[in-house]
């Protein structure tokens, strides 16, 4: 039986984001297995499912997907994942962006973004499949190795509700694609970096209340869960460093609380603990 999360709609970006993920359901049935909702959203429902200090997860609308790029045997030659998404309207954009797909929903833009996992393609940038390069996501090999989370969601907008079952990465490996992703140092976006580092301590705070998700990366080998973990240690080794004061100033700014920094730093340290227990 799968886990349950409800998630209340709080206005048009979430709109958006439900019949986004309504339309992309026959995508989700076709590709079982081999696609995992990742990025914010991931995040955002887990934080729902192992809530943390009755802080509410960061909103957001992006879809996110993960494909396992092996599982389903794509090759610079085979056409699949495109074809299924512009059988729903989705049209990819032009030049580098070509792993984003858009679509018009009522007169505002939904985007889909693609990803492979880090090695799934020789090429740089990494081939999807034919005509489609994409972004190779830090620690999605570790999420695919895992396997998906089949996680029931019920969007309730009112009187009304849509549920859907929603492909995700297990717990311990969203902590680890949020983690080896804010380790990378890929996003230039101060704005983005500052997202991924409040999900990483987010997420890992979940875990710690999750005994599978402990075992799970007591067991975990690989250079993508030793950056996670690693991050955690260094980054917050104390309330000063640039990681803790992120932590602080959200804290502070979105739910009026002090002492953020401090808070993030006992997470790290309570996960290197209960991981050498």
């Amino acid at each position: 039986m799968s886990e349950r999360a409800v998630i209340g709609v709080a206005g048009p970006a979430d709109r958006l984001l439900v019949q986004g993920l309504v339309d992309l359901q026959p995508l989700f049935a076709d590709l079982r297995g081999n696609v995992l909702l990742v990025g914010g959203l991931m995040a955002r429902v887990w934080l729902h499912l192992r809530p943390v200090e009755d802080l509410p997860p960061r909103a957001t609308a992006d879809i996110d997907l993960g494909i396992d790029r092996s599982g389903l045997g794509l090759t610079a030659r085979s056409e699949r994942i495109r074809p299924m998404l512009e059988a729903q309207d989705y049209r990819p954009l032009p030049g580098d962006e070509g792993f984003r797909f858009k679509k018009d929903l009522g007169g505002a833009p939904l985007l889909v973004d693609v990803f492979v996992a880090k090695g799934a393609s020789r090429e740089e940038p990494p081939v999807l499949e034919k005509g489609v390069t994409t972004l190779a996501a830090p620690g999605l090999a570790y999420g695919l190795a895992r396997g998906p989370s089949f996680v029931t969601v019920e969007f309730v907008d009112g009187n009304d509700g849509t549920e859907l079952e929603l492909p995700l990465p297990t717990l311990d490996a969203a902590f680890v694609m949020k983690g080896a992703l804010t380790a990378s140092g890929v996003r230039a976006r101060a704005d983005r970096r500052q997202r991924d580092r409040v999900d990483t301590v987010m997420l890992a705070a979940a875990c710690l209340g999750d005994p599978a998700a402990l075992a799970a990366l007591r067991a975990a080998k690989g250079k993508e869960p030793r950056a996670a973990l690693r991050w955690m240690r260094e980054a917050l080794a104390d309330p000063g460093t640039p990681a803790a004061r992120t932590l602080e100033r959200h804290m502070a700014d979105e739910h009026a609380l002090t002492g953020g920094g401090e808070w993030a730093v006992g997470v790290a340290e309570r996960l290197s603990r209960a991981l050498a227990a």
